[in-house]
């Protein structure tokens, strides 16, 4: 299964993803940093879900 390489980078010029929190058929999960909100603000972490097209043609049983 191919997975995306989108750990350690940043996403539309704001948000730092930091770790993948699973993955599923279409899509993967990753915990992120919006450096343009507050540090102090509850908004800071956010959960992206990113999906992957190399994954449309490919399904996974064990993720199914």
């Amino acid at each position: 299964m191919k997975e995306l390489s989108l750990q350690n980078c940043r996403l539309d010029k704001r948000y730092d993803l930091r770790n993948s929190l699973g993955r599923g058929s279409y899509a993967e999960i990753f915990l992120a940093r919006d450096i343009l909100a507050s540090p102090d603000s509850p908004h800071s972490e956010v959960v992206i879900k990113a999906l992957n097209v190399f994954l449309q043609d490919d399904l996974d049983a064990d993720l199914e």
